[in-house]
């Protein structure tokens, strides 16, 4: 598997861009991204690159990384979903939605 690490976003400056534009893009993108995970092989998770800040790592760690990454995407959109009815929930707000409650997190 060869892979060089470019930027394949059409856009350089996303303010310019409509929501709809960006998300075509995203779709565009994640499209050619699982098509490459799709080439991997066992042996590849193996293989090594030298990160600028965290020194040598394998394509596995890479890839759980990345995994991580979109899954944190959509611990955050169940925040926002959440937040109106955190808001409305009196007296169980704070015990029972600390951890998700966005107006703590701006005060912390």
């Amino acid at each position: 598997m060869n892979f060089t690490a470019v930027h394949f976003s059409t856009f350089s400056n996303t303010s310019e861009i409509t929501p709809l534009e960006m998300m075509t893009d995203f779709t565009r993108l994640r499209t050619i991204s699982l098509k490459m995970l799709t080439e991997i092989t066992d042996a590849d998770l193996s293989r090594t690159a030298v990160h600028d800040k965290l020194g040598k790592v394998t394509l596995a760690e890479m890839l759980n990384k990345w995994s991580g990454h979109d899954l944190m995407h959509t611990v955050q959109a169940e925040q926002a979903i959440m937040q109106p009815f955190i808001q409305g929930s009196g007296p169980w707000r704070g015990p029972y939605f600390r951890d998700h409650d966005a107006a703590i997190y701006k005060s912390e």
